[in-house]
Order: C-alpha cells, then structure tokens, then sequence
C-alpha cells in the first residue's frame, strides 16, 4: 500500500486538523525551524505499532477536547487489489453451495426446449417441475418425468439453474483503505461494506501497512569502532558496514585478534568490496579493507584503497562530505530494515544534508529519488537547495501562525511565493548554484522553457534533471554576450539560444565573437558558448508544441483580460471565441508566429497595445 494523505488534528504544534498529501515517491517538507515539520514527521511515525499517542501528544489548546487524532489513507497497488479479489471469491464460493440448495428447495430450474422440425416422434416440451440439475444441455431420456401420454422421443433441453447473487463480488474494491488513531488505542482499520464482509480481507491489509523509519541526524563514527560503540543504538552507521560486509552475526568474538578473527575480517573485506563494486557506480574502482586496531585488536577499523591515492589507504571520514553523506545513509538504511524486516517501508528524514555543500544537497535528491523506486520517501528541510525544481507538486510548505502549523500543498503556485516567504529569502530559481545554463533573448523565453520541460519530466516524456540547470534571460540584446562571458568565466556549461530572425542573427555574431575571444585569451571555462538558432522566420512560439492549444490560451487571455476591465475590445471587433480565433488563422507570410499573435491582437484593443508575450507565457506555462 502507499500512503496518499495524513490528517492530523489536535497534534503538538497542530491545534486544527490539517491534511497532508503525501507523494507516491518524495515528500518535502519545507519551513523554518519550529514551524511544525518534525510534528508531522512524528505523526506519519504514529502508524508504527510500537509509537503510541499519550495525553503528552496533545495540543495545548485542545486538552479535553478527544484529540489527538491522526486518520490515514492508503492506495491499494496491482497485487493488492488482485489479493482482495481473490478473497471475495474465495468467501462467494464457500457460501455459494448452501445458498444454491436453498434456492433449488423454493424455485426449481427451468427447462427450455430446442425445438426440431415436427416428426410424429420428436416432440418438444418446455417444463418447470424437473429435478434438480446443475445446468447445460440434457441430452438423457426425460421420459420418466413427462406428462402422462406426451411422447417426448429424442428432445433436448437446456436447464437454466437457480440464480445466486455473489454479493462479495458484485460490491466494489475499496479506492481507499482508511486508518485511525487515537489516545491510547492502537491503529484501526475503518471498514467499508466490502471489507466488512470479509474479515480476511481486514487482517491482510494490516499485515501491509508500511513499516515507518525516522532518521534524524546523529554524529555517526566512521573509520574505526570498538564492541561497545559497536551496540549504541544510534551507532548505525558502523553496524550498516557490518551487516553488508556479513559478519553482523557473531560480531563480538571480532574484537580479539587471533588468526581466526583476522581471516574472517579479510573476507569480509573481499565480500565489502565485491557488493560495493556491484551495487554502487562511484565505488567501483575502490577496495575495502577491514582489519584489528588497538589493544589485542579491541577495535576494527575501515580502510579504503583509493586508486587515485598511491601512498596510503583513505579513512571514510577523509572522503568528500558527498561521499560521505550517501555512505552514511546507505548503511544506515540497511541496518535499520535489517533490523525492522517489513513488506515496504517510509522512510523519514529530519533535515538530511544540512551539513553538504548546496550542490551536494541537490546531488542528494537524486539518492532519494533511487530509494523510492521501492519506497516512500518524506524529508523535511529548510533549505532552498533541498528543494525539487523538477517536481515542483512533490513540494510542501509548512508554517505556523495563531491557529497552529498549517500546509500549503501547492507552494510553487505564484512563483514560488510560499516557499519565499517561509524560508525568507528571495528565489532566483537555482541559478546561483546551476552548472548549465541555457541564456535566452527574451523573459517570455525562460518561462517556456523552464515550464515545458518540468511538465515533460513529470509526464516522463523526457529525463531531465533541472535542479542544476536554469534559463537564463541576458535583460536586453546588449547585456547578451557580457552575461553569456560572465557564466562562462564562473565555469558553467553555457547555450544560448536565439531566434531566426534579425535581431537572433545578431545575438549569434555577437557570441560568435565571444568564443573566438575566449579561445585566444584561454578564459577559464568548460568549453565556449553552444549556439542554437532557431530556423529562419521561426520564434520560440514557432516550435512550441500544441500550437493550437497556445492559439487557445491567446484567444482565452484577451477575453479575460476584457472581461476583467483591463482592456476594451476595439470598434468593430466582435470579442467572441470563434471570431477571436478566426482572426489569429488568417495567414501573414513570414513572420513568426509571436510576431504574429502581436500584430493581430494589437487590433483587437482600443488602447493598451497588444497582450504581453509575457502574460502568454505566464498562463501557457499554468496551463
């Protein structure tokens, strides 16, 4: 099952219920410290068995008030719905044979005759007082059961048994599996007609509830542990490396060096090393080595044979903080589900990578988006780094006012304002910390762009990563090429692109220019400036896709924007839909199509102008 939404009401920092939609994949919860993050993360906790809600859980504005209470609903995947099912059927069939002899016992069957061609012998009858049979065609002698004198030689019936109604069966799967907590009482199936008639069907789907692990950041030791260390609770880290390298079992005869020890010690290096190289891409050229330290061998320490380091092994402490970050959790996951073995698990992170370079923290979005093509995955941070430009819906903003913590489940709405506001910061997307960039003519450009490839991402259309991407608008033609020149000198990947027309051909002499430069003065960058040009005549507009659809959005914005008092229609202009559209399909040579959608509704208004390529972009890219 996934978890789909938590209300929680009454909770800690929650005093009204709020509902939280959670992602099939990632959640992030984001807000400034003491805001209510950590509360709902504990609240999604509450679905484990061994995490119960006390009278210390409530808010303290609703004491006495029945509260807290948590409800959470689940969706069924393929397995499970086919799982139900086969219940169903499997109660439908133990109950179908007694109802079947009860209905034979009222309403006996019906036989209906197939009638032959009239022979003296071949008589057809049609009967309702027959034995009972259990359907199909008759073909034995009926003679004994015909009416006296009715000669009924060779006749074949059909027999129409009793019908029974599978109720099971005919009644619905439930869309959503519904759970409730409260004080003191453990989790609660809420039971719907269909679940009610089949018990089976209840103590199957507790036995699917997600088993939930919170991490919260702990300082984890990392190259060198003795057995007492070893067994702390929060020590996860060192007990991961046990586990993967398989010698978790037996773990405290280790800290005694002796030559049994030290052999096992060397195996697990070999059997470390070979799991590392097979199941994560950056240790692949790297060699793991365990081996006794201290007195008589009363520690074990890790050691990593690095090719790129000749003299000496590297401590896993002396690695990159990316490195370590994704070494940490990694171990850290496989001893919390070795120890918590469940049929899928949710995974809780309070505040992960706070200690990780801004592009390390986006370079750690992508671990969590492996862990949860098996898992859900819900973090909470307040960082702008942690958070996810390609799946902006996957976002949630978590505040507190008077009235409590409160989410907003839509924080990208209005560029982001929510996010702005919460973090207290001004946005600029991410291009402080992008290493491509993509440099446009005009604003409408970067709209387009950044709107269209999120929407293709999210539709798996395209595989993209724009977290260390951005588009970039150079402001006017002559601030392009010093823009362009100065991302080239912060050692960023740059495009520009530009339009078929004039002005576009200028632009490129323009970068043409810069590249010659950079190649002669050797200016510090990746490479020069990749140049894209539209075709001749052609504008961004021109190669959107859809091209109806954004006639659409043309046709829908000047009708709002009269309709809204901002504009006023022009004599003789008939401001319906269909002569609106009519007047954008007339045909005007060469010209792009955003000059186009210029110079025809230009006509439509007295005063004003045109609509703002702008405002098109703005709602093509909400649309």
């Amino acid at each position: 099952m996934k978890l789909k939404q938590v209300r929680v009401d009454g909770f800690r920092s929650v005093k009204e219920q709020v509902r939280l939609f959670i992602d099939p994949k990632v959640t992030i919860l984001i807000g400034a410290n003491d805001h209510g993050k950590t509360t709902l993360l504990d609240a999604i906790r509450c679905l484990n068995e061994d995490r119960t809600l006390t009278t210390d859980d409530e808010n303290w504005d609703t004491v006495n008030q029945g509260k807290p209470i948590l409800a959470f609903d689940f969706a069924l995947d393929e397995e499970e719905s086919a799982q139900l099912k086969a219940l169903a059927h499997h109660v439908a069939e133990k109950e179908h044979t007694p109802k079947m002899a009860d209905a034979a016992a009222s309403t006996p069957p019906i036989i209906v005759g197939a009638v032959p061609p009239p022979t003296p012998s071949g008589l057809v009858i049609t009967a309702s007082e027959l034995p009972l049979v259990t359907g199909g065609l008759i073909t034995s002698d009926l003679a004994s059961v015909a009416p006296s004198g009715l000669d009924i030689t060779g006749a074949k019936a059909t027999v129409s048994a009793p019908r029974v109604e599978w109720d099971y069966v005919q009644n619905p799967l439930p869309v959503v599996i519904k759970f409730r907590k409260t004080v003191g009482q453990p989790l609660v199936l809420q039971p719907d007609s269909f679940l009610q008639k089949i018990p089976a069907a209840i103590d199957y789907l507790k036995k699917r509830i997600p088993r939930i692990e919170l991490f919260a950041p702990v300082a984890q030791l990392m190259d060198t542990v003795t057995l007492a260390q070893l067994e702390q609770p929060e020590q996860e880290f060192m007990q991961g490396i046990f586990r993967y390298a398989g010698i978790w079992e037996g773990h405290a005869k280790l800290f005694k060096q002796d030559p049994a020890t030290a052999r096992r010690l060397e195996r697990a290096s070999e059997a470390f090393t070979a799991r590392i190289r097979n199941e994560w891409k950056q240790g692949e050229n790297l060699s793991f080595r365990f081996q006794h330290a201290g007195q008589n061998g009363n520690q074990i320490e890790l050691l990593i044979r690095d090719p790129a380091v000749s003299q000496r092994y590297v401590r896993p402490s002396e690695r990159s903080t990316g490195f370590s970050a994704f070494f940490t959790m990694s171990m850290r996951l496989l001893a919390r589900t070795d120890a918590n073995p469940a049929n899928r698990y949710i995974f809780l992170f309070d505040e992960p990578g706070t200690a990780l370079h801004p592009a390390g923290q986006v370079n750690l979005q992508k671990v969590f988006e492996r862990l949860s093509q098996q898992d859900q995955i819900v973090y909470a941070t307040h960082s702008l780094f942690m958070v996810n430009h390609n799946r902006p819906e996957r976002n949630r903003v978590v505040s507190k006012d008077e009235g409590g913590t409160k989410v907003d489940q839509k924080p990208y709405l209005r560029n982001w304002r929510a996010v702005r506001d919460s973090l207290g910061l001004i946005l600029a997307g991410t291009f402080f910390i992008a290493d491509t960039t993509l440099l446009v003519e005009g604003e409408s450009d970067a709209m387009y762009v950044g709107a269209l490839l999120a929407a293709f991402d999210r539709a798996e259309l395209i595989d993209i990563d724009l977290n260390l991407f951005s588009v970039q608008w150079a402001g006017n033609a002559r601030d392009f090429e010093p823009m362009a020149r100065l991302m080239l000198e912060e050692g960023r990947h740059v495009v520009a692109m530009v339009d078929g027309d004039r002005g576009g051909n200028d632009l490129r002499k323009n970068t043409e220019k810069l590249n010659e430069a950079v190649d002669a003065h050797r200016v510090p960058a990746p490479s020069s400036v990749k140049i894209l040009q539209f075709e001749k005549g052609k504008s961004i507009e021109d190669i959107l896709p859809c091209r109806d659809k954004f006639l659409d959005i043309v046709v829908e914005t000047a009708i709002e924007l009269v309709g809204n008092g901002f504009l006023q229609p022009a004599d003789g202009i008939d401001f319906v839909e269909a002569n609106l559209r009519a007047t954008l399909a007339v045909d005007q040579g060469n010209l792009t199509l955003g000059r186009h959608m210029t110079n025809v509704t230009k006509t439509w208004f007295k005063e004003g102008g045109p609509i703002s390529k702008l405002t098109i972009a703005h709602c093509t890219g909400s649309a």
